[in-house]
């Protein structure tokens, strides 16, 4: 049964990285809050806004609306952690971490 477990898990996994969106989809209809946690913050590291797939046609409007929701809160909490840092000045951060950061808030898109 644990060999069974690992290539239910490996699968998994693969799915939640090429696409998380389905994966989410999948979690939250079957109340896996742990998976359901761990693929939304895959799902940051994508636009939502065009994200379309076939499976959204079958699940509930507020699945999705509260995704959105979700996923519009934390790109908008970045910004504003980004911007506290870039108003701090180089004196009151941790230099190579606000640096990092704000690469990282940049390849969201988030300026």
């Amino acid at each position: 049964m644990e060999g069974v477990q690992n290539v239910v898990q490996g699968q998994w996994t693969n799915m939640s990285a090429s696409d998380p969106l389905l994966a989410l989809l999948i979690a939250l209809r079957y109340k896996t809050d742990t998976h359901a946690r761990r693929v939304a913050r895959i799902l940051l590291d994508r636009a939502i806004g065009n994200y379309y797939i076939p499976s959204l046609e079958a699940s509930p409007a507020s699945m999705y609306r509260a995704i959105v929701q979700y996923h519009h809160l934390c790109k908008t909490a970045l910004k504003e952690v980004v911007q506290v840092l870039r108003n701090a000045g180089p004196s009151h951060t941790a230099g190579s971490a606000v640096k990092m950061d704000t690469n990282r808030a940049s390849s969201y898109g988030i300026s």
